[in-house]
């Protein structure tokens, strides 16, 4: 596997370089965006990064591509701004092709919770095998639906589930 490296344009620190990376180059978009629709997108993003767009410009670019294509935007800080294409089911597929390590982040009152239980126990369905250990759950949810679900696994306290080679989903609920 290729090592990354960092574009031609001077970071000023490795952490720079890396939020660029996980911004930019390892980003999944949504499949049902047309490719036309996805290079404006990138090519907006791109531009803010390099500098060739202001930040004037890229907020009436970004508030024209949310009126007319419904893409919602953020301006994560004087380097990056990013597109965030909607879809319901978009975290499932994507965790489904990509099942490694998924964070779901957002502000308090979020959904965060509810998120993290729908995408578990879709991909408990699509797991025949697998078992669901959810720590940390502050809400009660799993003690509702532990009698109704057999391979889920509810823990108050927050370790590492067993090194076996059994298929697991493990939600971390803090």
């Amino acid at each position: 596997m290729k090592k990354w490296q960092p574009r031609s344009k001077g970071y000023v620190s490795r952490a720079k370089a890396d939020r660029d990376f996980w911004l930019h180059e390892v980003r999944v978009i949504p499949g049902f965006v047309p490719e036309k629709l996805m290079t404006q997108m990138i090519a907006i993003e791109e531009a803010y990064r390099l500098g060739r767009l202001n930040r004037f410009r890229a907020n009436v670019l970004a508030m024209y591509m949310k009126k007319r294509y419904n893409l919602y935007y953020r301006i994560v800080d004087e380097d990056n701004l990013i597109f965030l294409p909607p879809s319901a089911n978009y975290l499932i597929n994507c965790f489904s092709r990509y099942p490694n390590i998924m964070s779901i982040i957002g502000d308090r009152f979020a959904g965060k919770t509810i998120t993290a239980w729908t995408i578990g126990l879709n991909m408990l369905e699509k797991m025949d095998k697998a078992k669901l250990y959810v720590y940390g759950d502050v809400d009660g949810i799993g003690d509702i639906l532990q009698d109704k679900i057999d391979n889920l696994i509810v823990k108050k306290d927050y370790s590492i589930p067993p090194p076996d080679d059994k298929p697991k989903i493990v939600v971390y609920n803090a």
